[in-house]
């Protein structure tokens, strides 16, 4: 369901006077929106998951129910693994400290042009292990991994303070990767799943 359709919907159920009608009865509402990836501009598309989601808060909240707002930020996976490669080959401190994200960007596109002339020496996939109780990662791209996401996040912080959206809480791929590995190998162990080459 596409976000027109689904706030033409939501409106429709819920309209706003509904809404506001049943201010004393308080709800929780939760609202994920926005969800940007480290290290990629704010585009069009979090744009409008942005003013959307943003609205459902202040709507919710005008009408007395307790919202968490919640911005899940892309921050593993292969992008980073792009990232971690480029840098060692395309990365410049000065350009990063002048524009971060900019410069990620050009990495990243550029490592995503060469992606299959180039293997790349460590993926996101090897350095979790799904019987591992911690993640295990080189500790060189674990001090680039948190410098791209706190660079990234100043970056965020500054368009959504211009836009005057507020969240109640980030949260990042990254704190699910090591439960979701957790899952996987419960169900492997239980026979309820099996490993595909």
């Amino acid at each position: 369901m596409d976000v027109k359709t689904c706030l033409c919907k939501l409106l429709i159920e819920h309209s706003v006077q509904k809404i506001l009608n049943r201010a004393g009865q308080r709800a929780l509402v939760v609202v994920d929106y926005s969800s940007p990836n480290v290290a990629k501009p704010f585009h069009l598309g979090h744009f409008r998951a942005t003013v959307t989601g943003n609205f459902i808060r202040n709507m919710n909240e005008a009408a007395g129910h307790r919202v968490i707002s919640v911005n899940y930020l892309g921050d593993w996976g292969t992008q980073f693994d792009l990232l971690a490669e480029g840098w060692k080959i395309y990365g410049n401190e000065e350009e990063l400290v002048t524009d971060p994200v900019r410069h990620l960007n050009k990495i990243y596109v550029q490592m995503n042009t060469e992606r299959g002339k180039r293997p790349l020496s460590v993926t996101s996939s090897d350095v979790v292990p799904s019987a591992s109780t911690a993640p295990v990662i080189n500790l060189s791209d674990f001090s680039l991994w948190k410098r791209f996401r706190q660079l990234t996040m100043e970056h965020l912080k500054k368009t959504y303070a211009r836009m005057n959206v507020q969240f109640t809480t980030f949260e990042y791929e990254s704190d699910y990767v090591q439960p979701a590995y957790l899952v996987v190998q419960r169900l492997l162990d239980s026979n309820i799943a099996i490993r595909d080459k």
